[in-house]
C-alpha cells in the first residue's frame, strides 16, 4: 500500500487517470449488470422469482389442412377451466388480466389523473408479497361476485385522499365508476412487471364469446408458485398433462392448443417473449460478449497507462533484478499493485453506478415494446445491492487488472538489469 501511495504522489496525473478510467469502465459495466439484475433478482413484491412459473400465451391451431388457421392471444376461460384451475401441484396459483389498462382516477375535489390498473383474483396478493400499509386485499367473495373493490398504492392514496389510512373504506372513481378501497400497499416499481400496477381490482365479469369457447384464447395470464425447485417440474408435467387432455377433447373440432413453450420460469419469461421460449445459452453468450467488449476497450487504454507508470520505475525494477529478485516476483508485485489501484477505481465506479441508478434509472430502463408507465421506474435496493453485484465488481476488477497489467508486467520483468539501471529499455 505504501508503494501505491508513493506512486500516486510521484505520478499523480497518470495514477489518477488510471483510477478514473477504471471507475468509468466499471460504472458502464455495472449499469449494464444492473439492467440485467432487475430482471432476475428476487425483490418485493416478486420475492420468489426463482419459484414462479408463468403461462401467459396460447396458440390455437387448426389441424384441418384444408382450412389452416391459428389464433395467438392470452389464455381464455376454457384453458383456465380445463388446464389451470384443476391443478393440484402448485403451492398457489393466481389469474390476472394480462395487460394493465390506463384509467382515469378521481375523487370529489381532486383533479383526475391517469393510473395503471390491473384486474386480478384474490390469490394475486398471496402469490406476491405486497406490503400493506393500511387495510387488506379484496377476498375471493369480492372476485366471484365482481364487487367494485380496489387496492391502491401509497402514491395514489396520497394523491387522492392525502393520507394512507384515510383511503381505506372510501370510494375512488376509475373512469367515473366508484370502487371501494380495501387496502393500500407500498409503491410498486415497474421492474417487477408481473406484480406491478398502481390500482388492482377484481377480475371483471365477461361472458366468453364464441371464438374464445372454440379456440381457447382470451385475455388472461397465470402465475404458479412452486413449493420448491423440485415442485416446479411437477407443476410443468401436470400443466402439460392437462393440456394433452384438453387437446384430446378438441380433436373432433380439429383444434390443437399449445402454450407457446410455457409454462415459463421467471428467467425465461424475463428474456423471452410471448411467442417463443428464449434460447438462454444464446442470451448468456450475448451478455458475456457485451461484458468482454466493455472490459477490453478500457483495458487497452489502461495498459498504456500501466506501461507509462512502469517506465518511470525502470531503474527500480533493474535494481531488484540485479539483487536476484525472480521475474515471477516482479510480475506478481506489479499485478498486485495494479490490482489495488483497479479495486479503488472499481469501488468508485460501483458507487457512481449506485448514485446514477438511484437518480436516473427511469431514463435508461425499458419495459419492452410499447410499454409505458404512469409512475417513475426505480431499480429496487435488491438489484442495486445484491451480493452478486459485489461478485461482479471483484471479478471484473480482477479481469481488467490482468488484461491491463499482465503484458506490461511481463515485459518489465524481462528488462536487462544493466540496461534498466542505466535507464535504458528495449
Amino acid at each position: 500500500m505504501k508503494q501505491i501511495i508513493n506512486e500516486l504522489k510521484a505520478q499523480p496525473v497518470i495514477a489518477w487517470v488510471t483510477i478514473l478510467g477504471t471507475a468509468l469502465a466499471m460504472f458502464l459495466i455495472m449499469i449494464v449488470v444492473m439492467l440485467d439484475q432487475v430482471k432476475v433478482v428476487s425483490m418485493a413484491p416478486e420475492s420468489d422469482r426463482d419459484l414462479y412459473l408463468y403461462a401467459t400465451r396460447a396458440e390455437s391451431c387448426s389441424t384441418d389442412t384444408a382450412y389452416p388457421m391459428s389464433s395467438q392471444a392470452s389464455l381464455g376461460q376454457p384453458l383456465l377451466d380445463n388446464i389451470f384451475y384443476p391443478l393440484t401441484t402448485p403451492k398457489l396459483m393466481s389469474v390476472w388480466v394480462k395487460w394493465e389498462s390506463q384509467q382515469s382516477v378521481s375523487v370529489p375535489g381532486v383533479p383526475a389523473f391517469n393510473a395503471d390498473v390491473k384486474n386480478t383474483d384474490a390469490n394475486f396478493f398471496k402469490v406476491y408479497d405486497f406490503k400493506f400499509l393500511a387495510g387488506a386485499p379484496y377476498d375471493s367473495a369480492a372476485v366471484i361476485s365482481h364487487f367494485k373493490k380496489a387496492v391502491i398504492t401509497k402514491s395514489i392514496a396520497e394523491s387522492t385522499f392525502k393520507s394512507v389510512t384515510d383511503a381505506v373504506g372510501k370510494d375512488i372513481y376509475l373512469d367515473d365508476v366508484p370502487y371501494t378501497v380495501t387496502g393500500v400497499v407500498d409503491n410498486v416499481s415497474p421492474v417487477t412487471s408481473k406484480a406491478y400496477s398502481q390500482v388492482w381490482t377484481p377480475l371483471p365479469y365477461e361472458e366468453p364469446d364464441e371464438w374464445e369457447m372454440q379456440y381457447g384464447t382470451g385475455q388472461y395470464a397465470v402465475v404458479m408458485l412452486a413449493r420448491d425447485k423440485k415442485n416446479m417440474a411437477e407443476i410443468k408435467n401436470e400443466v402439460l398433462s392437462n393440456l394433452a387432455k384438453y387437446n384430446a377433447s378438441k380433436a373432433a373440432e380439429m383444434i390443437e392448443v399449445n402454450l407457446a413453450g410455457g409454462p415459463y420460469t421467471h428467467i425465461e419469461s424475463a428474456y423471452g417473449n410471448d411467442f417463443r421460449l428464449p434460447d438462454m445459452a444464446k442470451e448468456r453468450r450475448s451478455q458475456y460478449l457485451l461484458y468482454v467488449i466493455l472490459l477490453l476497450i478500457p483495458a487497452i487504454n489502461l495498459s498504456t497507462m500501466t506501461r507509462s507508470r512502469l517506465a518511470y520505475r525502470t531503474s527500480e525494477i533493474g535494481v531488484r533484478r540485479a539483487f536476484g529478485a525472480p521475474r515471477s516476483s516482479i510480475v506478481i508485485g506489479i499485478i498486485t499493485e495494479n490490482l489495488i489501484i483497479t479495486l479503488i477505481g472499481g469501488a468508485l465506479g460501483l458507487i457512481l453506478s449506485w448514485i446514477f441508478g438511484g437518480m436516473f434509472f427511469d431514463s435508461i430502463y425499458s419495459g419492452g415494446w410499447l410499454t409505458t408507465y404512469n409512475t417513475t421506474v426505480t431499480p429496487g435496493a435488491e438489484a442495486l445491492f445484491a451480493w452478486s453485484t459485489f461478485f461482479y465488481v471483484l471479478l471484473f476488477c480482477f479481469i481488467l487488472n490482468l488484461i491491463s497489467s499482465g503484458i506490461p508486467a511481463i515485459r518489465a520483468s524481462r528488462i536487462n538489469p544493466v540496461d534498466a539501471i542505466s535507464a535504458k529499455t528495449k
